[in-house]
């Protein structure tokens, strides 16, 4: 099961700024195997890192501002990285759910592509 329901690879190029919703999906059942989270857990905070297909750190050159969370919901602004330039980028999610528990989702499919 992919770590969030979302519509496939996310492309921007320079100028770019999006705000891009991730779903976090939870079992619809406790015996399920339908979802990233656990039947009936949410997601009480989350925190979002970015980097390059390198390893390099780049949260501050691809996302903006602070991400939202609104039920199991996390929002994005996300933008051209200028000084880290074209390439593939990865975001790493850091949930903190409604029991405490901790639990890392991964989206690899960021690009960012000059034309």
């Amino acid at each position: 099961m992919p770590d969030f329901k979302t519509s496939g690879p996310i492309k921007l190029r320079p100028y770019d700024e999006i705000s891009h919703s991730f779903k976090v999906t939870v079992n619809t059942s406790a015996t399920s195997k339908d979802g990233f989270l656990p039947y009936g857990r949410t997601v009480a905070s989350a925190t979002v890192v970015a980097t390059t297909e390198a390893g390099v750190a780049a949260t501050t050159a691809c996302i903006e501002g602070t991400p939202s969370l609104l039920t199991n919901v996390i929002t994005c602004v996300l933008k051209y990285p200028t000084l880290l330039g074209d390439g593939e980028y990865h975001l790493q999610f850091k949930l903190i759910l409604d029991n405490a528990e901790t639990k890392e989702a991964n989206f690899h499919r960021l690009f960012y592509e000059t034309v």
